[in-house]
């Protein structure tokens, strides 16, 4: 089996609130930098499948980019799609919860509820979460929830480099 671990889905509803949605190529940025670039085929889960298939992966596990530093609203939206996409597509696509850690008992409420009622498997965070190490003590509750719940954690790499 075949498993695509660096995947990105990005619900459609978030791209278009955030004005990044595009038929073409959008570049978001921070403090005028160029953060992230987003193309048609980051919303389109047909479009992934065709690739998938193509490319011979059978399984995907997904992130969004656009919920690392997320909003608990952004990171909703994202937990949602995300479901809904393994239980339109069974098998093909496992999602990742996404939580704003640094937003107290709210983001692990959220993660509760991307993991216990919407069957996520997993959750992921960047290198720097709001800016701070990983193994920063403000973490630590987000750890200790992670631990009880028993699912792994994918880091991915900051996408812009924060007190490096």
């Amino acid at each position: 089996m075949v498993v695509d671990f660096q995947h990105h889905y990005v619900p459609e509803q978030l791209a278009r609130k955030k004005g990044l949605y595009s038929d073409e190529v959008a570049v978001a940025t921070e403090d005028g930098v160029p953060r992230m670039t987003l193309h048609a085929k980051l919303y389109d889960a047909k479009a992934q499948l065709r690739d998938m298939d193509e490319a011979g992966v059978d399984v995907s596990v997904l992130s969004c980019h656009l919920g690392w530093d997320g909003s608990l609203e952004d990171c909703r939206v994202i937990n949602d799609s995300y479901a809904e996409l393994e239980r339109q597509y069974d098998g093909r696509f496992v999602g990742l919860a996404h939580a704003p850690v640094l937003e107290g008992d709210s983001a692990l409420d959220e993660l509760d509820r991307a993991i216990l009622e919407r069957g996520l498997h997993g959750v992921t965070i960047t290198s720097q979460v709001g800016g701070l190490f990983l193994d920063s003590p403000e973490l630590d509750p987000f750890y200790d929830r992670v631990a009880r719940l028993d699912i792994p954690i994918f880091v991915h790499p900051a996408l812009v480099r924060k007190g490096y």
